[in-house]
């Protein structure tokens, strides 16, 4: 095993730490080691991205998930 040491802003370790409590962890170095965890076991096939696309375009025929107003304001939030 080996350490890695990221260095946060301190807005981004507020974020860090209400997406972790918001998410269920202890803290935000669970939160962003389960965060590495999934980033390193993401291997998606080709067959599921286009499972993922097909479920999404089916949600947005249903009307359910984002306005094109609500995304642009959670990108806004959640950029950077």
């Amino acid at each position: 095993m080996f350490d890695v040491v990221i260095s946060l802003t301190d807005e981004q370790k507020k974020r860090a730490e209400a997406l972790a409590h918001a998410e269920g962890y202890a803290g935000p170095n669970e939160y962003l080691h389960a965060l590495v965890e999934d980033a390193l076991d993401d291997e998606n096939t080709d067959e599921e991205i286009i499972a993922a696309l097909k479920d999404s375009l089916r949600e947005m025929k249903r009307g359910e998930g984002m306005t094109v107003e609500e995304f642009r304001r959670w990108i806004t939030y959640n950029a950077g």
